[in-house]
């Protein structure tokens, strides 16, 4: 059985299982009790010790209300950024001089390959945009650090990077660290080389790690993309990103500036999130001088995807289907 066809099983044995909760639990009397723990905290204690937590839709709640937003077509506006120098000809010229040296280094199999090591386009959370704008910056910028947050397919494709620099210069290596506190297999396995991995939640370690990080260095941030009380997330906006050196290159991803994130993730039954750390970036960058916008792939996916294809022949949208929220900035002073 392929790849697509185990994920098709999984999604009719989920909806098969939803259909279950909804008929036996999700019934008239039940849902009722719901909203009283959401509207009065009864009962809140408990339902925090079994992992959850019913919440009212309310202006006070972080939890927004569907039909409002609908009803504003928030999901159709594009924000102006305003205070912000978003460089869009600044942006078109990168991706072209990305493209144009190490496009043809950009050709990925669809489906896994018998090294674990090697990036494949057919994943769930690293499109190919994201692939080929983590690579090419790895290649020109020749970082003699990286800081990797959160480890995965990315991962692969750092691996790789480093790996093509290292064979065309074996004197300018690159120091190649990943914070997970839950890293994939293949991390574990060192089937991806990496010189330091901290088995850590982020939020919990000295920010004077981050000190390390020099010009054209890279930290690649995948986050848990929410801003909340004692985050990773709040962390890294308001404790790492201040203190970084001038030159360091930072990635952050699953970001859409300047458009809303996918409707699909506060309307689908089965991936229901409300994240908030692009919000938290806009703010972050208005009129703060001390950043400047490199890439924003969520911005050029669907602003100038006629520029991305030109930059990258060997995209194919028909087979890439995921698109790309990678956001790109550099610590300029």
């Amino acid at each position: 059985m392929n790849r697509k066809k185990l994920i098709n099983f999984y999604l009719k044995i989920r909806r098969g299982l939803f259909l279950i909760i909804n008929f036996f639990f999700l019934n008239p009397v039940n849902l009722e009790v719901f909203k009283r723990v959401a509207m009065y905290g009864y009962g809140s204690d408990k339902c925090l010790k079994k992992g959850f937590l019913p919440l009212p839709v309310h202006f006070y709640s972080p939890i927004p209300d569907i039909e409002d937003l609908e009803k504003r077509k928030i999901w159709d506006k594009k924000s102006e950024l305003k205070g912000i120098d978003f460089n869009q000809k600044k942006q078109l010229i990168l991706l072209k001089i990305l493209g144009r040296k190490y496009y043809q280094e950009c050709r990925w199999p669809l489906n896994p390959t018998k090294n674990p090591a090697d990036f494949f386009i057919d994943n769930s959370g690293f499109s190919f945009g994201c692939a080929a704008i983590l690579y090419t910056m790895i290649r020109e910028f020749k970082p003699h650090r990286i800081f990797e947050i959160g480890s995965g397919n990315s991962s692969q494709v750092i691996f790789q990077a480093i790996r093509t620099n290292q064979k065309e210069n074996q004197i300018n290596k690159t120091s190649y660290t990943i914070i997970d506190p839950y890293p994939g297999r293949y991390v574990i396995n060192r089937e991806v080389k990496y010189n330091r991995l901290i088995k850590k939640r982020v939020e919990l370690m000295n920010p004077v790690i981050f000190n390390e990080l020099g010009k054209n260095d890279i930290l690649f941030i995948d986050s848990s993309h929410t801003s909340k009380i004692g985050s990773d997330v709040n962390f890294l906006y308001l404790d790492i990103l201040p203190r970084l050196r001038p030159g360091v290159i930072i990635h952050i991803h699953d970001i859409n500036l300047p458009y809303e994130y996918s409707k699909n993730y506060a309307t689908s039954e089965c991936f229901r999130q409300f994240w908030n750390e692009q919000y938290l970036l806009q703010s972050f960058l208005t009129y703060n001088h001390n950043f400047e916008i490199l890439l924003a792939m969520g911005y050029i996916m669907v602003d100038h995807l006629k520029d991305f294809k030109l930059a990258f022949p060997t995209y194919d949208s028909k087979i890439h289907e995921l698109s790309s929220g990678s956001f790109w900035m550099r610590k300029s002073r």
